[in-house]
């Protein structure tokens, strides 16, 4: 399902519920395929059919369908699911739906999620940012200047970027705008590059 097999997945659950009774792990398997492949009435239907396996819904089942649901668009059964889970919402659950009114453009739900999402995490930056860019594409500048407030109130600042690679065995890592790499004007060198040939590519599209 990881890879892009979501279908290939729920064939072999089917086929390995003629003789095995899932668990928990299985399900959250299930849905996760469903998840990474879009399937939305697959997911629900396996999300309300844990029940009949004697199986009770973790919150990293209803993380799952959260995201799902948020990104197929279905902000509002996606939020519906969050109020009446049996426990409290985590900050994943909340980040992931807080992106997904991102992407759908839903200031009022984006908005009563963000209250929440600031108690649990008050400096994760992500959540402020999501909504704050809301505000700018909709001109909305006073709100802006209210999230950067809040921002900066709750000392919520931006996590530096990072990525690693690993070579024979030797672990590299890039940190956003570091000065002291070794290998910092080889990369540039490449980055140059590579950005040259995506713009004659663009120019040839």
């Amino acid at each position: 399902a990881l890879n892009g097999h979501a279908c290939a997945a729920l064939d072999l659950f089917l086929a390995m519920l003629k003789e095995v009774e899932p668990n928990e792990v299985t399900m959250l398997a299930v849905l996760s395929a469903c998840n990474h492949g879009g399937l939305v009435e697959e997911g629900r239907r396996w999300f309300h059919r844990m029940e009949e396996f004697g199986l009770i819904a973790k919150i990293e089942h209803y993380g799952c369908m959260v995201d799902l649901l948020g990104r197929a668009g279905q902000l509002e059964e996606a939020e519906d699911l969050i109020t009446s889970m049996p426990f409290e919402p985590n900050g994943i659950i909340l980040s992931s739906f807080l992106s997904a009114c991102g992407q759908y453009k839903d200031v009022e739900r984006a908005e009563r999620i963000l209250k929440k999402a600031v108690v649990l995490e008050p400096e994760n930056d992500g959540n402020y940012v999501l909504l704050r860019n809301l505000y700018a594409a909709d001109s909305r500048w006073d709100d802006v200047g209210i999230v950067k407030n809040m921002m900066r109130k709750n000392n919520a600042k931006k996590e530096v970027g990072c990525s690693s690679i690993e070579i024979d065995s030797v672990v590299s890592e890039f940190i956003s705008g570091d000065t002291t790499h070794p290998y910092r004007r080889n990369v540039h060198l490449v980055l140059g590059k590579l950005l040259m040939h995506m713009k004659d590519e663009e120019a040839n599209w």
